[in-house]
Order: structure tokens, then C-alpha cells, then sequence
């Protein structure tokens, strides 16, 4: 008879185990006592299925090390066998000092006492015979693979709403880390993110979310320490499948997602493939680390000063390990995003933005974050469409799940007027990331360019319910208002987003305009008057300027703002030129039309 794997072996052979009043039913892995499910995790279901292999005989603490803790582990191994055991215990209604089921062997191990049997239709054999332990699996491991899981945000418990970075930074990371092509569906951060610092009850948001496994769970941060309790519930039974708790130094960051991210795919029975085994480390150094994590955490929140605090964060990673080209990444793209907002000179700002991408991409060729950084700055510093798009395609087949790529390269479609290619991309960032406000807010402005206004408020409304203070949301949401003439509560939207943007002419002016349209144009002198005195002095966004003047009639002088807009590449000329119905009049102009052949073509 050929040897076959004792795991293939189980479905045909022992299914059931009994000892005591419990019954432990190997291809359900569930372990009921007089007819009642109790709760097992993963590293004591596994110690007691080593010791049912070996009824009566010794287990050795070593032996468990190497089941639990398989190449290398780094973990402190005594604490974690005596914490798994106790569990264990606890489940089975033991004690160490009186043992009915698990006996302690002093410096040695642990030993099942008692009668043990295992069926399987008819057939019944007891501990003693000698082709028992044949019918034991050698590496057993629950038998249900699963298919879909939600990382969900991990709860910050420290006092200090700083280390949410640390918290949110981990969740996302984690996310990034598990298998992107072994058929397990991972829910994206966009979408577990609404439930941040509103998990009571993770079972019922993994039905809601409609996956099969939740991951939940706590840090918290004092003196250097990092303290990482996680749990991995199985939905439909409210089991947990595994858990542990980590405590190391803050510079062991990486190591705990690595562990937490492989002790997940192994307790779902993910298979990975060579190129999955192990995540990319991006710097060794763990400061460096931080202060990145600190960055993106800044970065997603997308207002003026905390991008000005993410760029901060991305080079004081720099400062602390020179090759970490993510940072580099990082850096370019908080240097595009102030400038986008009309908070940073255009010609310092692409200037930066560009060499923090070129120094990402030589630092990492076949980094996907580095060619999207530089294929938005090719776009729209540079006006270089057709090496922008050659950095997307690059970019996307690199890594087909970063969403900002595809977002990115449909915000540069949506320039050039090809509005349905752009709703294809558009549609393939929301299938990454179905509830981010970002994208919500590209779509809003392709909705806005091809005149679909009716869509451009729906997807606005929805996107602001859940991030209400993202101001580009209530600027294309105020301009979609306008355009359906519905002008007290477009008034209203840009008001909020001149708040949100601290007055800056990118919502200043768009306010100004709408002012015109109701009635006041006193309103937008006002506005106007102030806004040319501050450009005296520092920057402000010409194409907002201008568009005050196309307001008020006065289209030379609108059209003089502009073109400094064109020369100073203001990302906001670039981005709705060509598709802004409020440059309607403007469109038979012989100036306006040279500054648009100038942009296709440059």
C-alpha cells in the first residue's frame, strides 16, 4: 500500500475523536462538549490535536514550539506555550495543579490523560491499538478555507490622538501584505475605514461586509513599546480562528505585521505563491518607518496643513535611511497635492515634486508608487502627455492594485476631454477603493467636465456623507449647484470650502463666481480686490483669478490671468480648461484657443 498524506487520509478515515465529555470532529474542526461548540483558538486547537496524536505519551515544549512557531519565528516561546496552554485549559475546564484531561510533565512537556477513541461510521478503535496514530493527522489545520476577509481598523488605546498613525499606518499595512493573486477577496481600506472607532461587534460588520473572516483587534504605544493584540473571527460561527498577543519594541514594527499577516493566511488556508511569500521590506530602519507611516496617515487626510505635515514626516524618513524610495514617493506627492490646492507656488512645487519621483524611481525602478508620482507630474508640469501615460501603463502593469494609478490616469484623461475612457478608469479606482472620497471627488470632476451634473451632485452627496470636510467634494459639489441654477446652495457649498481651504483662491475665487450668478457682484469685487493684493505678495492660484474676471465680463483681462496660469503650469488651468462650462464665452476667444492648442500640444 502506497503512503499517503495523513491529512488526505482523515476524510476517509477518523473523522470524530472523543475523550472525556468532549468530541473533537476533524473535518468540521470543531470541538463540542455533551453536544455544545466550544470556542478553541488556532495555537490551543493545535496543541490539542498534538496531543491526541500521542495519547499518553509526552509532548514536548519543543515539539510545540516547532508546530506553532515553524523557521525561525521570532517570538518569546515559554510565555506564548504557557499562554496557549492555559487557554487550552480554560476551554476544557482544567487546572494545572488538579488535571482531569491535560497533565503537566515537569521541565518537559504535557501528556493527555484518559481514554481517547475515534469513529468513523462503524469503526471504532481505541488509544491503545496500534494503528491509531496513523489515523491522526501529523500537521493538521482546520479544514475550511476561506475566501474573503476585512482587516478592520485596529483601536488606538493610547491617550494621545498622535499615535492614530501607528494604529491606521499597521491596518493598512497588514491589508497590503496579504495575498493579492491567491483568490483571497481582501475588503479595501476605504471601505473597513468607516467603521474606524466604531467596532463593537465585529462579527455583525463581517456580515454586513459579506466576508467570511474579520480581523480586529488593538495597539498601544508607551515608551518604545508596542503592545499588538489581534483576533481572526471565523463570521458564520463567531469562533476565533486565531489569536495572539504581541509585545516588542517599536522597532520591531515590521516584524509584527509580517507575523500577523502570514498567521492570517495560514489560519484561512490561503496558498501563497513564491512572489507572496513574504512582503517587500521598503527601509530597514525603523524610524524611518514611522516617520512614513506618520506621513501617509497625514497625506490621507488631504487638507493643506496636514499635507504640509506629511512632506515633513516623508523627509525626516529620508533623512533617516537616504535609499527609501516609498518616502521619495511620498514626498512627490504631497509636493502635487499643494500645488493642486492652490497652497504652493506651482514653479517650486513641480520642481520638487519631480525629483523626489526621479530619485524614487532610481532608487526602485519597479516601484508602482514612483511611476504614478512621476506620470502626474509629467502630465501636469510638463504638459508631456504621452511619457505621463507610457509612467501609468508602467505603473499599472507593475502593481494593478494600487488605486491611485488608475485615479490618477483618469484625472489626466479628463484634461484632455476623453471623458469615457476616463469613466473607465475611474471605475477600475472604485473597484480598488469603493468608498474613497478621493476618487469620489475624480469623479465628480468628470461628471462636471461632460456636463452631467445630476451625477456629479449624487456622487458628491454620497462621498461627503462620509467625509464631510473634504473640500474639493463641496467645490464640485457647489459647482454642479450652480450649474442647475440652484445658487443659494452652491453659495453655501463653496462657502465651506473656502473655510476648509483657509481662504485660498482655489475656493475663493469659484465663491466669487457663483456670487455673480445670483445676483452680487459686489460680493466678488470684494473677493477679487483681495485676492489681487495677496498676489502681490505671494502666491495665489491665477486660473481662480481669472475666472472671477470671465464673471464680471471682463474677459481680456481674464484672459492675461490665464495665460500666467498656463506659463506657471497651475495645475487648476490644467485640470478644466478645456471642459469648464464657465469658460463657455470664452471658447471662439483666438487667445484662449491658443492657450489650448498649447496644452495639447506641448
Amino acid at each position: 500500500m502506497s503512503e499517503e498524506s495523513p491529512v488526505n487520509r482523515t476524510d476517509s478515515l477518523a473523522r470524530v475523536i472523543r475523550f472525556g465529555p468532549f468530541e473533537l470532529d476533524l473535518r468540521a474542526a470543531e470541538l463540542n462538549k455533551n453536544g455544545r461548540k466550544i470556542l478553541l483558538q488556532e495555537q490551543p486547537f493545535q496543541i490539542l490535536l498534538m496531543l491526541l496524536e500521542k495519547p499518553g505519551d509526552v509532548v514536548l515544549r519543543e515539539e510545540i514550539r516547532q508546530r506553532l512557531w515553524p523557521n525561525g519565528t521570532v517570538v518569546q516561546f515559554a510565555p506564548s506555550i504557557n499562554a496557549a496552554m492555559q487557554r487550552l485549559r480554560e476551554a476544557l475546564g482544567d487546572t494545572a495543579n488538579r488535571p482531569r484531561y491535560v497533565e503537566t510533565v515537569s521541565r518537559r512537556g504535557y501528556r493527555l490523560i484518559g481514554k481517547v477513541e475515534t469513529s468513523d461510521n462503524n469503526m471504532t478503535l481505541r488509544s491503545g491499538e496500534t494503528n491509531f496514530k496513523r489515523l491522526m493527522p501529523t500537521s493538521f489545520v482546520r479544514s475550511k478555507a476561506f475566501s474573503s476577509i476585512a482587516v478592520l481598523p485596529l483601536e488606538n488605546t493610547c491617550q494621545d490622538p498622535d499615535a492614530d498613525y501607528l494604529s491606521d499606518g499597521i491596518t493598512e499595512n497588514i491589508i497590503n501584505r496579504l495575498p493579492k493573486r491567491s483568490g483571497l477577496r481582501v475588503t479595501p481600506r476605504s471601505t473597513v475605514f468607516r467603521y474606524r472607532r466604531k467596532i463593537s461587534n465585529p462579527q455583525a460588520i463581517g456580515r454586513e461586509l459579506g466576508v467570511e473572516a474579520v480581523l480586529a483587534g488593538r495597539v498601544t504605544q508607551r515608551d518604545g513599546a508596542l503592545v499588538v493584540s489581534a483576533e481572526l473571527i471565523d463570521v458564520s460561527q463567531g469562533a476565533q480562528l486565531w489569536g495572539e498577543r504581541y509585545s516588542r519594541r517599536l522597532s520591531d514594527l515590521y516584524k509584527v505585521e509580517e507575523e500577523i499577516a502570514k498567521k492570517i493566511s495560514e489560519s484561512l488556508r490561503v496558498q501563497l505563491n513564491e512572489s507572496e511569500s513574504g512582503a517587500k521590506r521598503f527601509t530597514e530602519n525603523s524610524e524611518a518607518y514611522q516617520s512614513y507611516l506618520r506621513g501617509r496617515y497625514c497625506w490621507n487626510r488631504r487638507t493643506p496643513q496636514d499635507i504640509r505635515k506629511g512632506y515633513r514626516y516623508f523627509q525626516q524618513a529620508i533623512d533617516n535611511d537616504a535609499g527609501y524610495a516609498l518616502a521619495y514617493s511620498g514626498l512627490a506627492d504631497c509636493y502635487s497635492h499643494l500645488c493642486s490646492l492652490g497652497a504652493m507656488a506651482p514653479k517650486e512645487a513641480w520642481a520638487r515634486a519631480k525629483a523626489a519621483a526621479a530619485a524614487a524611481a532610481a532608487l526602485d525602478p519597479d516601484l508602482a508608487e514612483a511611476h504614478t508620482s512621476m506620470a502626474f507630474v509629467r502630465a501636469f508640469a510638463d504638459w508631456d502627455w504621452e511619457h505621463s501615460d507610457q509612467e501609468f501603463e508602467y505603473a499599472l502593469e507593475l502593481d494593478a492594485k494600487y488605486w491611485l494609478a488608475p485615479y490618477w490616469y483618469a484625472m489626466t484623461l479628463v484634461a484632455r476631454g476623453k471623458y469615457e475612457k476616463a469613466d473607465h478608469w475611474i471605475a477600475k479606482a472604485f473597484e480598488l477603493e469603493p468608498l474613497s472620497s478621493v476618487i469620489a471627488h475624480g469623479a465628480a470632476y468628470n461628471f462636471l467636465m461632460s456636463r452631467r451634473y445630476e451625477d456629479a451632485i449624487q456622487v458628491c452627496l454620497k462621498a461627503i456623507d462620509i467625509v464631510p470636510d473634504y473640500p474639493l467634494l463641496r467645490m464640485h459639489l457647489g459647482q454642479a449647484y450652480q450649474q442647475e441654477s440652484r445658487y443659494e446652495e452652491a453659495t453655501a457649498q463653496f462657502e465651506k470650502a473656502v473655510q476648509l481651504l483657509d481662504g485660498e483662491a482655489l475656493a475663493a475665487g469659484p465663491l466669487a463666481h457663483v456670487y455673480v450668478s445670483a445676483g452680487h457682484p459686489q460680493k466678488a469685487r470684494e473677493i477679487l480686490q483681495n485676492l489681487v493684493e495677496q498676489a502681490q505678495t505671494r502666491h495665489v492660484d491665477k486660473y481662480s483669478v481669472g475666472l472671477i474676471y470671465v464673471a464680471l465680463g471682463m474677459h481680456e483681462v481674464a484672459l492675461d490671468w490665464f495665460e500666467r496660469a498656463a506659463k506657471e503650469r497651475c495645475p487648476w488651468f490644467s485640470f478644466v480648461a478645456i471642459g469648464d462650462p464657465r469658460l463657455d464665452k470664452l471658447r471662439l476667444e483666438p487667445r484662449f484657443e491658443a492657450l489650448l492648442r498649447l496644452m495639447r500640444m506641448a
